[in-house]
């Protein structure tokens, strides 16, 4: 089942779909601007849910017992969204596969070091961030032990204490062009990352421990080419035995309709009967979409 709403429903109640437990897909009204608790709680066919550029607050178990919500676009903004949870993440009980933050959040709990949105989502497989955000913030993805590709945009300039900590299944990561520093163990336990592309021209500054637990033998790191040598001799940088200049190679968008079969280049399938938006959610890489080859940034 599919819910569509009137655009001039100004607001939503508590509860108002809990329970609509064979709800697929619901779509926000573009006047409402809170997600209230419970909103869609228990809706336990919901696969995919867009919040969309008007939406300023998101509220405590807005998407509790949504056990296959699998994809979230929080679409691209100039204003900060923010999740409140009362000493719970967010989506605590989603078992997310794919994230895409189009711009700045707030998260707002009790506990603020501890309970991020996606703290221990461990079904969590792909983040995709914008340039319209500026901070990873502390324990944001803290304990994902199936994030494995992650791309931040290009206006990231940090990256929090214990951001990645726990991601042990993390594999690439790419490095936006604004970044300037990296949290305290913000990669503690990510012992199998085999790839970090960073684009930043000046090698962001490392805080204790930040790239410990990165297998610097086993993981390539590319970097502007004409940087090389500046990153062979920062701290943490310099640690990693085989650094190489990037390719430069072009990002394309992803544009047709209907749904379709994601490919990873090795054969491997990466996502099932996925919607454009969802495939332009993907991390930067190159992909096999109805048989041809697509490049996505």
């Amino acid at each position: 089942m599919t819910l569509s709403l009137d655009n001039k429903i100004k607001s939503l109640g508590s509860y108002a779909f809990s329970g609509c437990s064979n709800l697929k897909k619901f779509v926000i009204p573009d006047s409402v601007t809170i997600l209230n608790p419970d909103l869609l709680g228990d809706c336990s066919s919901l696969k995919s849910i867009r919040i969309h550029k008007g939406v300023k607050e998101i509220y405590d178990d807005a998407f509790s017992g949504c056990i296959n919500l699998s994809t979230l676009i929080i679409e691209d903004r100039n204003t900060s969204l923010k999740l409140f949870s009362n000493n719970n993440p967010l989506f605590k009980e989603c078992k997310l596969d794919s994230v895409y933050i189009g711009g700045k959040i707030i998260y707002k709990t009790s506990y603020n070091g501890r309970y991020s949105p996606f703290y221990r989502n461990t079904s969590l497989r792909t983040v995709k961030i914008s340039d319209a955000e500026t901070t990873i913030y502390d324990n944001e993805f803290y304990g994902c032990t199936n994030l494995q590709n992650v791309s931040i945009g290009d206006n990231v300039t940090s990256i929090g204490k214990w951001a990645f900590s726990g991601c042990s299944s993390l594999k690439n990561f790419t490095f936006g062009s604004g970044l300037q520093s990296i949290g305290q163990e913000a990669f503690s336990d990510c012992i199998n990352i085999t790839q970090i592309s960073s684009k930043a021209v000046v090698p962001p500054t490392c805080d204790i421990n930040a790239l410990d637990d990165i297998n610097k033998w086993n993981c390539k790191l590319f970097v502007p080419k004409a940087n090389i040598n500046a990153y062979k001799q920062a701290p943490q940088w310099k640690e990693f035995f085989f650094i190489e200049s990037t390719t430069g190679i072009t990002n394309t968008v992803y544009n047709n309709s209907g749904l379709a079969d994601v490919y990873t280049i090795d054969g491997t399938k990466r996502l099932s009967k996925a919607s454009t938006d969802e495939i332009n959610a993907l991390p930067k890489g190159v992909y096999i979409v109805n048989g041809k080859k697509i490049i996505i940034k």
